[in-house]
């Protein structure tokens, strides 16, 4: 029996569509999510207009960054969507389709290594910087979760992080309920488990985390790919989980990879991305009418999920099959943008931004409880954690002995004999004391902090608490751990090995190892604080810990004997201070015996220590007080270090919302790089991506014009595309005026460029020419500027853009007030260079002004091109390049008029242009345009021909001439002229008969 398929869209009538044939009716847990009309909204989410762009440098990493080309590269593209409470929307794409970056855009957690543009509105208000973490919950796709704390602890820890003037009757009301919610409270009392020991499954550490972000009531919930790593059914209890959690007034928003089919029911919202791009956006039965609407039907008993993500992924197995699968993409996108879906859900965000009646924030609980408090809890959590870590308790404690007793079983019974060594063993000793005390610490915090610090990374985005708050905590902590395990290694080493029997010296000795142990720790979490990878760190420890006892011990050559610099360095290493108080406590008052062989020459040279002593260190006796000082002031210093490394890991690897407006962007290629850039084409003749070599591939060429070729770039190890621009081929002939309203729309003002092609060798038609075809583009600009007026669409304004415009000048630009600059940007390309060379010297001169004029004026790049050329070609290339991409902007100059021009815009000016040798008494100008255009035709007379007439059919227009169809065109245009003579005639023949 064939099951029925329908979804309830929003409030709206049923959708049915027979195609799907898969969802079961008795499934009533999941037909019960479906939406259903609900009160009024409390809150809604607008996401307007978002881009995001980052910059690379690509070369050799051993090249300085000024040596490695930098690239561009579009993250996200035009992204919109609305959302109200009570919905939950999941976000679909292949990997790197821009979903996890939509997310973190979204929640203020995007990092400033790229360009953002575009904003994010809660309740028709936009969020500021500051608010993004009172209005969002962002669960990541990773569990960060402390491994020895159960359920319960977890979420009460986190509790009293977040909330204040709780009582604890209160924080344990509320974790009950939180943990009620979402299905934990029968293992609540399970630790969470990690990779050494079990704990709870993986479907309840996802729900732990997300319990863990409902503490403070969001009402809008981000998750990062919350099924990963589950099996299928407990991916679909999470994904249930959510949409009963949207149903109590909440915005939920998921990013998933493979949803099974029975999960099209639970979703309010459906979006699909590629390539950075929102493919489609809107409820699940609209999906399927869209999709069958572009040609894609669903089969029967197929999931369509599946598919709709298969279509709109591109394939990068080779060129081929990346163009075409983009292509693919590129029509699905734009049917969707011109779809009603689109429209409606556009006019939803005007609507909701023009209303603003609502409260923005409070969304999560503001209340917060003090630095000391909040100190207190850390250090409860911290300690409670790593104390039920067995085996970090176990290595702590045992790591100083062990490495002890190897040591006092080597020297174990030391002898006063100064021939027999009493005095280098004892050296020997307080080195590997020294050197292994740090080393011992640096172990700990490798092996022990980086999971902590894992937490403290989400937890500090969350605003629960600093990262330096936790380091305290974290110190704090250490201290006991520290004190005892170097207790137990001096107790053992001292007196096994025979050290001064001294209680006193004992507990001098344990006092001094005591610094490098926990210093060693200290400056390992300062590190760790800073570098992310704790391989580097450990290397990195080691190297300075060698270099500390090799330079601060006076061991290995004598302090008085070394270079002045490693002298001053001396006194910033607390290996200095440490082995002066060691050897101070050890040799002071003590007495050698020397018993020489026979016939050994001279007497004992070392009777007593204090000869050792003022050996290594002179006067070191008068310091020992000051050693003791300078050496303990490590501790205060490294723990200020450390909270000013883990402020500093704050800036570094924060993530803070900037959603920026247009008018804030400096940086112009971030605008115009990216997959959906446009070229604007205009000429007097077609073949010009032939003529200019720029096909994306080996394809045939298209014959006819206004059809849109691509313009791409390859990476350099892969060959494979890593950007495409699209180029638009538009012919100067009659039905120019609408061929231009193709690609210049309000959609893509911001990423449009013009490309004016001119032909050098025909002077005559030159202004014309030019002025036709920008006076056609510049029409069609002011036309989308006056529907993005009268729409209200989120897009750039005309003052923005010209503006923008602008910028190609200098500031100081003596020029800048008297010239007019196209609104986009603008390269001028002189063709037929190989023709226009063997003109006279003073017309290749006047054209070469008039066109550097013309140039300057518009704010356009000049170029002059041959086929015949390869540099000149190279060079098209690189400004194409330039506009499309963002890449390094040409700055070769040539105004050398015997040569082809090549003149980046704003690096011309009038007084290097010059003026041409005329008489300008009989002319009159109101513009300096209209003069040099009357300068230029008194050389130049423009033609005397008739234009042609429009042509009402564009087909037969001889500027789109296709010899084999307009061969056959003929043909029946002819059959057809025939068989109206003939229907004439008979019905001739008929008028007479009768």
């Amino acid at each position: 029996m064939r099951n029925s398929y329908s979804v309830q869209a929003d409030g709206e009538k049923n959708v049915s569509n027979e195609s799907f044939m898969f969802v079961p009716e008795k499934r009533t847990d999941v037909q019960s999510l479906a939406p259903s009309d609900q009160k009024k909204p409390s809150c809604c989410l607008s996401v307007s207009s978002v881009s995001y762009t980052v910059s690379e440098r690509v070369g050799p990493w051993w090249d300085l960054p000024s040596y490695r080309k930098k690239w561009t590269r579009q993250i996200l593209n035009d992204v919109s969507f609305h959302m109200d409470s009570g919905q939950i929307m999941g976000i679909l794409g292949n990997s790197g389709s821009g979903k996890t970056t939509l997310l973190d855009t979204i929640a203020g957690r995007i990092g400033n290594t790229g360009t953002l543009i575009g904003e994010v509105f809660v309740n028709g208000r936009k969020v500021k910087q500051a608010q993004f973490q009172d209005c969002f919950s962002y669960v990541l796709q990773s569990d960060n979760l402390l491994s020895y704390l159960t359920v319960e602890e977890t979420l009460t820890f986190t509790a009293q992080l977040a909330l204040r003037q709780r009582s604890a009757s209160a924080i344990r009301k509320k974790v009950a309920a939180v943990m009620a919610e979402l299905s934990l409270s029968h293992v609540a009392n399970t630790v969470i488990g990690g990779r050494v020991f079990p704990g709870i499954s993986g479907g309840e550490r996802r729900r732990v985390s997300i319990a863990s972000q409902l503490l403070q009531d969001p009402k809008v919930i981000l998750l990062d790919e919350p099924t990963t790593g589950l099996d299928s059914m407990t991916a679909n209890q999470i994904v249930v989980l959510l949409a009963e959690l949207a149903r109590r007034d909440r915005i939920v928003i998921v990013t998933i990879h493979q949803p099974r089919s029975e999960l099209f029911r639970v979703f309010s919202r459906i979006a699909i991305m590629s390539c950075g791009e929102l493919v489609f956006c809107g409820d699940p039965g609209e999906m399927v009418d869209f999709f069958s609407s572009c040609g894609y039907e669903c089969p029967e008993y197929c999931n369509p999920f599946d598919l709709y993500v298969d279509l709109t992924s591109v394939d990068t197995r080779s060129s081929e099959r990346e163009a075409a699968t983009y292509r693919r993409m590129h029509d699905i996108t734009s049917a969707y943008r011109k779809s009603d879906i689109y429209q409606r859900m556009m006019w939803k965000i005007r609507q909701s931004c023009q209303r603003a009646n609502k409260p923005m924030i409070p969304f999560k609980s503001k209340e917060s409880p003090s630095c000391m408090s909040k100190l207190g809890v850390l250090l409860r959590r911290t300690v409670r954690n790593l104390s039920r870590d067995r085996m970090g308790v176990i290595m702590r404690l045992s790591q100083n002995l062990i490495y002890g007793m190897f040591v006092a079983f080597f020297v174990m019974n030391l002898d006063n004999d100064v021939i027999k060594g009493a005095v280098q063993d004892r050296i020997g000793i307080i080195y590997q004391a020294m050197g292994a005390s740090p080393y011992t610490g640096m172990l700990n915090a490798v092996a022990l902090f980086p999971a902590v610090r894992a937490v403290a990374d989400q937890e500090s985005k969350d605003g629960l608490y600093k990262k330096w708050q936790l380091f305290l905590a974290y110190i704090i902590h250490i201290f006991p751990f520290s004190i005892i395990s170097v207790f137990i290694f001096t107790s053992f080493l001292y007196w096994v090995v025979g050290l001064y029997p001294d209680p006193w010296r004992f507990l001098c000795f344990t006092a001094v190892i005591m610094v490098p142990h926990i210093t060693g720790e200290l400056l390992t979490l300062v590190l760790l604080g800073v570098v992310q990878d704790p391989n580097m760190v450990n290397s990195g420890m080691a190297l300075l810990n060698i270099a500390g006892i090799m330079v601060g011990s006076g061991f290995l050559r004598s302090t008085q004997q070394m270079p002045l610099v490693f002298q001053w360095l001396s006194y910033l290493t607390f290996q200095k201070y440490g082995c002066e108080l060691l050897i101070v406590t050890e040799f002071y008052g003590l007495n050698f015996t020397c018993n020489p062989p026979v016939g050994f020459p001279g007497g004992c040279l070392i009777k007593d220590g204090n000869i050792i002593i003022d050996q290594l260190y002179p006067g070191a006796l008068s310091r020992y007080t000051l050693d003791f000082l300078m050496l303990y002031a490590f501790l205060p210093a490294l723990v200020l270090l450390g909270v000013i490394s883990f402020k500093i890991r704050d800036r570094l690897i924060r993530y803070s919302v900037k959603p920026v407006p247009y008018h804030y962007q400096q940086k112009d290629t971030a605008l115009m790089a990216g997959r959906s850039f446009t070229f604007l084409c205009c000429m007097s003749r077609c073949q010009m991506l032939i003529y200019f070599k720029l096909q994306f591939r080996d394809e045939a060429p298209k014959p006819t014009l206004a059809l849109e070729y691509t313009f791409g770039r390859r990476a350099r190890v892969h060959n494979t595309l890593k950007d495409i621009a699209h180029l638009w081929e538009l012919g100067g002939g009659t039905s120019l005026s609408d061929l231009v309203q193709i690609p210049i729309t309000p959609q893509n003002l911001s990423t449009l460029s013009v490309v004016l092609v001119l032909d050098l060798s025909k002077p005559n038609a030159l202004w014309a020419t030019m002025e036709k075809l920008l006076q056609a583009a510049l029409n069609q600009v002011e036309k989308a500027f006056a529907i993005t007026k009268r729409t209200g669409e989120s897009r750039p304004s005309k003052q923005l853009i010209q503006s923008r415009a602008l910028r190609v000048l200098p500031k100081d630009h003596p020029d800048r007030e008297l010239l007019s600059p196209f609104p986009l940007p603008l390269l001028m390309i002189g063709s037929k260079f190989d023709i226009f060379q063997d003109f006279e010297s003073e017309k290749r001169k006047v054209i070469c002004k008039t066109l550097r004029f013309l140039a300057h004026y518009y704010g356009a790049s000049l170029l002059f091109t041959s086929t015949r050329s390869e540099t000149t070609m190279s060079k098209v290339k690189n400004f194409f390049s330039h506009l499309a991409f963002g890449t390094e902007r040409v700055k070769h100059l040539s105004t050398d008029h015997s040569k082809p021009l090549i003149i980046p815009a704003g690096m011309d000016s009038l007084s290097q242009i010059g003026t041409v040798d005329v008489d300008l008494g009989a002319l009159h100008a109101k513009t300096p345009l209209d003069l040099w255009k009357k300068v230029f035709e008194r050389f130049f007379p423009p033609e005397s021909t008739n234009e042609r007439k429009e042509v009402k059919d564009p087909a037969k227009d001889p500027q789109y001439s296709e010899l084999l169809i307009d061969a056959m065109r003929a043909q029946k245009d002819q059959e057809l002229e025939q068989y109206k003579r003939e229907q004439a005639k008979s019905w001739k023949g008929l008028s007479l008969e009768s």
